[in-house]
């Protein structure tokens, strides 16, 4: 385990882990493949594939597993939406969130699954 996540880029094998902490406020940027993300003291779990971005609060054990496609993400310390982290992340997290479960919940009634 990684003791605390920095500005940083990552190659993650299908299957690996990386596990961390943040000293400050973060961003997971998934630059390409999928990733299954959990974090310490939220109840949801989060997939997230190419494109997609979580925030991360300041102290939070963090864990990624790359998917089968395998992952390169960028863990930063940018804000979303402009504003501070602390101020406006909340608010986009949750946007981000309900977006996220839309299109999954699409996909999948597009395929015929889970109906």
């Amino acid at each position: 385990m990684r003791g605390l996540f920095t500005n940083a880029s990552f190659y993650l094998a299908p299957g690996e882990v990386l596990a961390g902490r943040t000293r400050k406020p973060r961003i997971l940027h998934i630059m390409r493949g999928g990733a299954w993300v959990t974090i310490e003291g939220v109840l949801d779990d989060y997939w997230l594939t190419t494109g997609d971005a979580l925030p991360v609060a300041t102290g939070r054990l963090v864990v990624v597993e790359a998917q089968a496609a395998g992952l390169q993400m960028h863990i930063g310390g940018e804000t979303l939406g402009g504003g501070s982290f602390p101020g406006r992340a909340w608010k986009g997290l949750r946007a981000l969130l309900a977006w996220n479960r839309a299109r999954r919940a699409a996909a999948a009634t597009a395929a015929g699954c889970c109906a």
